[in-house]
C-alpha cells in the first residue's frame, strides 16, 4: 500500500516511479475520460444540443450578408480599407483595376469566410481557460486539479473536444458559404501551405489557452475571461485587417503573434495582402508556434502553484 502511494506526488500532480510508457498511457486515459465527460455533458441539454448547429449557421449567415454589403460600399483609393484588396495583376498595389472602376470595395466574402473558419478553432482552444472556469462553477475544479492525474492531459482533453466541435463548425461554414453564398475556393491553389499555416495557428492559440487557464486559476473574475475573449479578436483582426485600427492600437495588434497568423492565413487562402511582408510574418508565426505552448504550460504550472500555496484552488 505504501509503495503504491509513493508512486504519486499529489501536491504538484507529478507522478513518480512510473515508466514513461505507463505515464503516457495514463495521460491518454485522462484525455479519453475528459472527452467522454464533455460529450455526456453536451448531450445532457437536448435543446442546446440540437439548436447548436442552427444557431451557428444563422450567425454565420448574418456575417456573410455583411460581407456582401461591405463588398458594395464605395471606398477611396487612399482609404485604410484599400489594403484589403486582393492582389490583381499589380499585386499589392491599389489601383482602379483592383478596386473597381467605380471605386467599389472588392469581394469581401472569402476574407470573412477564412476568418470565421479559423476563429472557430481559436475560440475552441481558448476554451481551455473557460473549461477551468466551468469546473469552478460546478464546484469540481479543486477535485480535478488535486488529483495526481496530469493537468496537461485534463486540459488537452477539453481542447480536443472543442477541436471536434470547431471542425464541424468549420465544415458547415465552408459548405454553407460555397453553396448558398457562392464564395470562391477557400483553400486556394497553395492548399498545403494554407494547412501548414492553419496548424501553426492552432499551436499558437493552444499556448494562449494554457495561459488563460492558469490566469483563471488565480484571478477570480468572470470579467477577465470575457474581456480576453472580446479583446483578442478585436486586436488580432479576426474579421478585418489591423491596418484600419488607430495607430496606437495597431502597434499593440502587431505585437500579438496571432495577428500575423490570421493575416498570413488570409494571404495564403484568399490572396489578401499582408500587413507585413509574408516572409517576416511566417517567421513570427513559426517561432511563436514553438514558444507559446511551452510558455503557456510553464505559466499554467506556475500560477497553479500560486493557487495551491494560497489554498484557493478551485474557488470562483
Amino acid at each position: 500500500m505504501g509503495t503504491e502511494a509513493n508512486k504519486f506526488k499529489s501536491p504538484g500532480g507529478h507522478r513518480e516511479g512510473i515508466a514513461p510508457i505507463e505515464r503516457l498511457r495514463a495521460d491518454f486515459r485522462v484525455v479519453g475520460a475528459v472527452l467522454r465527460q464533455r460529450w455526456l455533458t453536451f448531450r445532457s441539454y437536448p435543446v442546446a444540443f440540437y439548436m447548436w448547429p442552427l444557431a451557428f449557421l444563422m450567425s454565420f449567415a448574418a456575417v456573410m450578408f455583411m460581407a456582401k454589403a461591405f463588398s458594395a460600399v464605395p471606398t477611396g483609393l487612399d482609404s485604410p480599407e484599400a489594403s484589403l484588396v486582393p492582389p490583381g495583376p499589380n499585386a499589392g498595389i491599389v489601383t482602379t483595376e483592383t478596386v473597381g472602376p467605380s471605386g467599389a470595395f472588392p469581394d469581401f466574402r472569402p476574407f470573412l469566410l477564412v476568418s470565421t473558419v479559423l476563429w472557430t478553432y481559436i475560440e475552441g482552444q481558448l476554451y481551455l481557460g473557460f473549461s477551468v472556469e466551468s469546473e469552478m462553477k460546478r464546484g469540481t475544479a479543486e477535485t480535478v486539479l488535486a488529483t495526481p492525474a496530469s493537468r496537461w492531459a485534463f486540459l488537452t482533453g477539453h481542447a480536443l473536444f472543442q477541436f471536434v466541435r470547431s471542425t464541424l463548425n468549420a465544415f458547415a461554414s465552408v459548405v454553407f458559404g460555397v453553396v448558398f453564398f457562392g464564395v470562391p475556393g477557400v483553400l486556394g491553389p497553395n492548399w498545403v501551405r494554407t494547412l501548414c499555416i492553419f496548424f501553426l495557428n492552432l499551436l499558437l492559440v493552444y499556448g494562449y489557452g494554457l495561459m488563460l487557464a492558469g490566469a483563471l486559476v488565480v484571478v477570480r473574475s468572470g470579467f477577465f475571461s470575457y474581456a480576453w475573449d472580446c479583446l483578442i479578436p478585436l486586436l488580432a483582426g479576426s474579421t478585418f485587417s489591423v491596418s484600419v485600427l488607430p495607430p496606437m492600437l495597431r502597434k499593440v495588434a502587431l505585437a500579438i503573434p496571432l495577428t500575423h497568423g490570421l493575416d498570413l492565413l488570409r494571404w495564403s487562402a484568399a490572396g489578401y495582402p499582408t500587413v507585413l511582408p509574408p516572409r517576416m510574418e511566417a517567421w513570427v508565426l513559426g517561432i511563436s508556434a514553438v514558444l507559446l505552448p511551452i510558455m503557456g504550460h510553464a505559466v499554467f504550472k506556475a500560477l497553479e502553484r500560486v493557487a495551491r500555496k494560497r489554498g484557493t484552488l478551485g474557488q470562483f
